[in-house]
C-alpha cells in the first residue's frame, strides 16, 4: 500500500505530475493502514519478543519504492513501448528478486508436485500477466499515483472477500 505514495512522489519530481490533496489523503490512509496491519513493536509494545530486527521493515519499503519507480518508468515509456515488453521486464525483475530472497532467507523451496496443485498457480500467473498488461496500458493514459491507487484496490477486494465470503478471522 505504500507503492502509490512512492509512485506519486517520484512522478511529481520526474514527470511534474500534480500530487493532489486527494493523493495525499489516500497516501496517509494507506500508510496508517500499513501501520495498523504491521503493528510495529515500537508503536504497539508486546510481551512477546520478536525474532526479526526492526530494520526488516526496510525490505517491503524498498520493494514499494522500486515498484513505484517501475510504474513511473512505465508511464515515461508511454505508448512507445509495448505493454507486453514492459510486463516481460517486470516479470524478469520479480523473478530475480524472488530468487534472491529465496536464497537469502534459506527457506526450503517447495515445488508443486501434481496437476491439482500446479493448475491454480498457472491460472494465477496468467491472470497476473493480464493484470500487468492492463496496468501498463492504463499507465500510458493515467497519472502514476492514481493508477497505483486503483491497482491496490485488488488487495482490498481480496481482503473483503476473505472476510465476508470465506469467513476468515482477522487479528
Amino acid at each position: 500500500f505504500t507503492t502509490p505514495f512512492f509512485a506519486g512522489i517520484i512522478a511529481r519530481f520526474y514527470l511534474k505530475e500534480k500530487y493532489t490533496i486527494g493523493h495525499i489523503i489516500a497516501s496517509v490512509f494507506g500508510l496508517a493502514g500499513i501501520v495498523l496491519i504491521a503493528k510495529p513493536t515500537f508503536l504497539f509494545p508486546t510481551d512477546t519478543p520478536s525474532d526479526a530486527p526492526w530494520w526488516y521493515v526496510l525490505v517491503p519499503l524498498g520493494t514499494a519504492a522500486f515498484m513505484g519507480w517501475s510504474y513511473v518508468c512505465s508511464r515515461i515509456a508511454g505508448a512507445s513501448v509495448s505493454p507486453i515488453t514492459i510486463s516481460f521486464y517486470l516479470a524478469i525483475c520479480q523473478l530475480t528478486g524472488g530468487v534472491v530472497y529465496q536464497t537469502g532467507s534459506k527457506a526450503e523451496f517447495v515445488n508443486a508436485s501434481c496437476f491439482e496443485e500446479r493448475s491454480p498457480l498457472v491460472v494465477c500467473g496468467l491472470l497476473s500477466v493480464a493484470i500487468y498488461l492492463c496496468l501498463n496500458k492504463g499507465l500510458a493514459i493515467e497519472k502514476s499515483a492514481t493508477a497505483t491507487l486503483i491497482r491496490n484496490c485488488d488487495t482490498v477486494m481480496a481482503y473483503l472477500v476473505q472476510i465476508f465470503i470465506f469467513k476468515a478471522e482477522t487479528d
